[in-house]
């Protein structure tokens, strides 16, 4: 029978069972992930690569490394020379994203890893040549800030994405593109994801870098130089902040 004495050894033991349970699901997974972003951060894309091909091995279907096996792609692709080499690294990122969008529907960072996918693609072939990557940018990216299901940052990024993709777009006049069905890419609109983008994370330094670019076009100088002034006294906290620095440093040279 089930004794007095055994239920109170039950209650007594059970704080302690369901704490095992939530340091295994606190300090396990989430320490990895920790890991591989602090790699990131640090520019050691080669071992958060490895961390990651690692963890895929013991769950090839999670979701938080797959959209970080496509983000740490993407950044190795830029850092390659041979278009080839970068073209293939990019799809395979784009592999990853689709992969994480298939593992949990749901979540915004996969839609993220895509629409980042899509916009290097675009990017790389040039924006009128890759017309479906674009209009996948502007799906993906309004869906992830529709789902709104992750942190302030995520859907910084995701208003970022979509932001930079409408400033692209009006680089090439509106009546080219209305016969491609990109008509819809606006600098108002730039500007207004760019400052929805900072406002959620104010330290997010190509978010600055693009608001500065969109104010300038639109004849709003002194707004420009004024992000481009913080940039240069920011701190670098994502890969990629210190070219984001040279780059704002050399346009601020630009402006008169």
């Amino acid at each position: 029978m089930y004794s007095q004495k055994n239920k109170k050894n039950y209650l007594f033991l059970m704080p302690l069972i369901l704490g095992s349970l939530i340091d295994a699901q606190t300090f396990g997974a989430p320490s990895l992930l920790n890991e591989i972003d602090s790699l990131i951060t640090k520019h050691q894309l080669n071992e958060a690569q490895e961390k990651i091909r690692l963890g895929l091995k013991d769950k090839n279907n999670d979701y938080e490394l797959l959209c970080r096996a496509s983000r740490v792609l993407l950044f190795l692709a830029d850092l390659k020379t041979d278009k080839k080499e970068q073209l293939n690294i990019y799809n395979e990122a784009m592999s990853f994203a689709e992969q994480a969008i298939a593992s949990r529907p749901d979540g915004m960072n996969g839609y993220i890893r895509r629409a980042a996918a899509n916009g290097k693609l675009a990017l790389f072939k040039g924006i009128l040549g890759a017309r479906e990557s674009v209009l996948q940018v502007k799906k993906d990216a309004e869906k992830a800030i529709e789902l709104k299901n992750d942190t302030a940052e995520s859907l910084a990024l995701a208003n970022y994405i979509l932001g930079r993709t409408h400033l692209k777009l009006t680089e090439t006049p509106k009546v080219v593109r209305n016969t491609m069905g990109l008509g819809w890419g606006t600098l108002e609109d730039s500007i207004k994801l760019l400052e929805t983008s900072l406002s959620l994370h104010p330290k997010m330094l190509k978010s600055k870098l693009e608001l500065s670019k969109a104010y300038l076009k639109a004849t709003r100088k002194q707004d420009a130089k004024k992000q481009l002034l913080e940039i240069a006294s920011m701190q670098e906290i994502e890969f990629g902040d210190d070219l984001v620095k040279k780059e704002s440093e050399a346009f601020l040279k630009t402006i008169n």
